[in-house]
């Protein structure tokens, strides 16, 4: 079984953390630019599995807590936000775990969406080797 099956419900509930580069501003005060270093939670909402990844496609996810920039919210909670599978390598034999990386690319709420450009953000897995040895 490839990693990322195995965990990918557990995936919807851990949050991973992305560090995003500033954006343009909107007139409305809503979104606004977010300055490089960032920490942005999301909860993914597509399944993601290294086995099925390919570079280039797009998944969904939503903001776990609100982006807010000094003392003044940016984007809510629960906004949608969209990204893309940068690389996928699948599961190996042994010591050779999948790898997914990912980098966000919009935040939307309110009918408008805002492009956002993050470093990629890196998910491995563990080596197969300890439980393989076991099950020998």
């Amino acid at each position: 079984m490839n990693l990322w099956q195995g965990i990918a419900t557990v995936v919807v509930v851990v949050l991973a953390s992305f560090p995003m580069l500033a954006q343009h501003r909107s007139e409305n005060g809503a979104g606004g630019p977010i300055p490089a270093g960032t920490q942005v939670v999301v909860r993914f909402i597509d399944n993601l599995g290294s086995d099925t990844a390919r570079q280039g496609d797009i998944f969904r996810a939503t903001l776990e807590e609100p982006i807010v920039v000094a003392g003044r919210t940016l984007y809510p909670k629960d906004a949608d936000v969209a990204g893309r599978v940068v690389n996928a390598h699948p599961s190996g034999r042994l010591s050779d775990p999948g790898e997914l990386e990912l980098t966000l690319t919009s935040v939307s709420f309110g009918g408008h969406t805002y492009p956002v450009s993050t470093d990629p953000y890196n998910i491995k897995g563990e080596s197969h080797t300890k439980s393989n040895a076991g099950k020998i």
